[in-house]
C-alpha cells in the first residue's frame, strides 16, 4: 500500500522501506487528532483562534497539514524548497486574513489545490500498474435533443497512500477531443473516499466547489461521481467550468470502472507515458 511513497523517496532497503512506512504512518497519525493540526490550547493569534472555533477552516487546516506531510515524504528532493515555500505561505496568510475565515478558508483551499499539483505532477511519473486504468464509460453530453449519453474511453489513477488518503488522476475525452482533467489527494469517509476543491471567482468574490466521490464495489469495481445527487446541479456545473474544455463533461452518475483487471505490460507503459507527460 504505502510502496509509492518509500520507493520514491527511500532507497529500496528494507530497513528502510519499514522505517519509512512507520515514520509516515505515525506523522499522519498525529495530524488527525484535535479540530486542528496544532493544540489548540495553544492558539493565540487571531488565524489560530479562527481556526480553532471554526469546524471548516479546523478541517482545511488538517487537511493541508495531511497533504505537507505527504509532499515531504515523497517529494524529498525539494523538501527544503517545500519549508521555506510553506512558510511563506503561513506568513501571507496570517497578514492577508488574520482572524477572517472566509479569507482563511480561500488561502487554504488556494495552498491546498498548488500542493495536489505538484504531487499528482510526481505521481503520474511513477504510478505503479496495479493503480493505472483505461476504460469506457457512458457519460451525459449536450446534443440536438437535451442531454444524450456518449461513451468515452478514460485514464484513471486511483492509487490508496494508506490512513484513508488516495490519489487520483482523471482524464475524460469528450466530444471534440475536448478533455476534463482532474487530480488531487482524495480523504476517506465512510466507504468512499472523497475530493473537494474551491474555486474562488476574483470579480463576484463568491466560491464554487467541485465534489468527486469514490468507491469500491464488490466484484473489483471502483466507481466515480460527481458528489451530488441533483444532476445537472452547481457541484457539477463547478466541476465541468473549471476542470473541463467546453464539450467535455464530468461523470455526473456512477461510472464504473472494472480494476479487476490488470493491463498488460504494454497499455501499463503507455498509459505511464501518457500521464507523465501532462
Amino acid at each position: 500500500m504505502y510502496a509509492i511513497l518509500t520507493l520514491a523517496a527511500k532507497p529500496r532497503g528494507a530497513g528502510t522501506m519499514k522505517t519509512g512506512i512507520l515514520s509516515l504512518t505515525l506523522l499522519l497519525m498525529s495530524l488527525q487528532a484535535g479540530a486542528a493540526s496544532f493544540d489548540c490550547n495553544k492558539a493565540a493569534t487571531p488565524p489560530e483562534k479562527a481556526i480553532c472555533t471554526n469546524a471548516e477552516t479546523g478541517r482545511l487546516d488538517e487537511r493541508l497539514a495531511r497533504l505537507y506531510a505527504i509532499a515531504l515524504e515523497l517529494l524529498s528532493g525539494s523538501k527544503q524548497t517545500l519549508k521555506q515555500e510553506q512558510l511563506a505561505w503561513l506568513k501571507s496568510r496570517n497578514s492577508r486574513c488574520g482572524g477572517d475565515n472566509d479569507c482563511l478558508d480561500r488561502a487554504y483551499h488556494e495552498r491546498i489545490m498548488l500542493l495536489e499539483e505538484q504531487l499528482g505532477s510526481f505521481l503520474r511519473r511513477q504510478a505503479p500498474c496495479e493503480s493505472l486504468y483505461l476504460y469506457p464509460h457512458i457519460t451525459r453530453a449536450a446534443g440536438e435533443h437535451g442531454w444524450e449519453p456518449v461513451l468515452v474511453r478514460d485514464r484513471f489513477l486511483f492509487h490508496e497512500l494508506g490512513d484513508g488518503q488516495a490519489a487520483f488522476y482523471l482524464g475524460s475525452v469528450g466530444p471534440n477531443n475536448h478533455a476534463c482533467n482532474f487530480e488531487g489527494i482524495a480523504g476517506k469517509e465512510g466507504d468512499k473516499w472523497v475530493w473537494e476543491a474551491a474555486y474562488h471567482e476574483q470579480e463576484t468574490g463568491n466560491s464554487e466547489r467541485c465534489v468527486l466521490e469514490f468507491s469500491r464495489w464488490e466484484g473489483g469495481y471502483l466507481s466515480v461521481s460527481v458528489g451530488e445527487e441533483q444532476t445537472p446541479g452547481d457541484i457539477e456545473m463547478a466541476c465541468r467550468k473549471y476542470n473541463c474544455g467546453a464539450n467535455a463533461f464530468v461523470p455526473a452518475n456512477n461510472a464504473f470502472i472494472e480494476a479487476a483487471r490488470l493491463l498488460s505490460p504494454a497499455e501499463c507503459k503507455a498509459l505511464q507515458e501518457s500521464l507523465g507527460d501532462e
